[in-house]
């Protein structure tokens, strides 16, 4: 994936960006590379705790740890209720322009919840 586009559109979005301190238009540039490798076939792990993080463990259960930001994890889930596994639709990605993440179901992923 080229990457002088994405650099670009980073600079651009940085600097006309709220300077509020959240970096949320620098974050959500480079997700939108992210989304670019990705569906290039090339896995990108760049979240980290302290570079744009995601709180997915602010869903978990109170003793319990089900949700795991994965960045390019399996787009259909084992759950309770679907223990096999097996998905009609799979669930949309966490980057890119559509940010959609679990759609708000409360069914409990088996092994790991993963946001692809």
């Amino acid at each position: 994936v080229d990457s002088t586009r994405y650099y670009e559109a980073c600079v651009s979005d940085a600097c006309a960006c709220d300077s509020g301190g959240d970096c949320e238009c620098f974050c959500t540039a480079v997700a939108a590379y992210a989304q670019a490798c990705h569906e290039a076939g090339v896995c990108v792990s760049w979240r980290t705790p302290d570079v744009c993080p995601l709180f997915c463990d602010y869903y978990n259960p109170h003793g319990e740890c089900e949700w795991h930001y994965q960045p390019c994890g399996a787009p259909c889930l084992k759950t309770c209720r679907n223990p096999s596994g097996l998905c009609l639709m799979d669930l949309p990605g966490l980057e890119g322009e559509d940010r959609l993440l679990w759609g708000g179901h409360t069914s409990s992923p088996q092994d790991s919840a993963q946001a692809r």
